[in-house]
């Protein structure tokens, strides 16, 4: 099993920022700044990915790192996370001790004035109670479309779908069961450039 962090940031340089957090897996760093870039590094034998983007928004750098990870298991970070010595073992050990888990979340310690919600006790997580753990603390395993899918289906009245690739969206509108209702105000085009 691999793990990946998934780092959204602001104006950060990769290597600094791995340094910051104390990185010990391969990552994606997502730098939200004034211009657009790509690179990869090193860091400890660790694989980083690093992108510049112009645009704004955690969502957005969530998104886009979420778009490009190759790992089994994924780890979403914000830049000021610091990571203790022996993380990435620790996370892929929970996973491999809870074979039936999509998603688990950490107790993570934070600086003071950032705290969040801190659990003693294993169990699931349901929508009631989901919005007490920030993202920082979420990892999951990386699933098929199919199977986002199959959750939206069990949740979303509606969904709303923005991908840069059509492909990707007509493959998961197959295998959504929400309503599909055609607008006038929507339509969906190829672009064949």
């Amino acid at each position: 099993m691999t793990l990946q962090l998934l780092v959204a940031a602001m104006n950060k340089e990769a290597m600094e920022l791995a340094q910051e957090m104390q990185i010990e897996s391969d990552a994606i760093i997502v730098s939200q700044c004034d211009h657009y870039s790509y690179e990869e590094i090193l860091y400890k034998e660790h694989k980083i990915r690093c992108f510049a983007m112009a645009e704004k928004g955690v969502g957005l750098s969530r998104n886009t790192s979420l778009m490009r990870a190759d790992a089994d298991i994924i780890l979403f970070a914000d830049e000021d996370i610091v990571y203790q010595e022996g993380y990435a073992e620790a996370v892929l050990q929970e996973f491999a001790s809870h074979p039936k888990a999509d998603m688990l979340l950490f107790n993570v310690k934070a600086v003071p004035g950032r705290e969040t919600y801190h659990t003693e006790s294993f169990g699931r997580v349901r929508w009631y109670n989901c919005g007490r753990y920030p993202a920082y603390s979420i990892a999951v395993r990386k699933e098929a479309l199919e199977d986002v899918c199959g959750y939206l289906n069990n949740w979303a009245d509606m969904v709303i779908i923005r991908h840069h690739d059509i492909n990707v969206i007509e493959k998961m509108s197959q295998n959504l069961s929400v309503h599909k209702k055609e607008t006038s105000c929507v339509k969906f085009r190829r672009n064949t450039t």
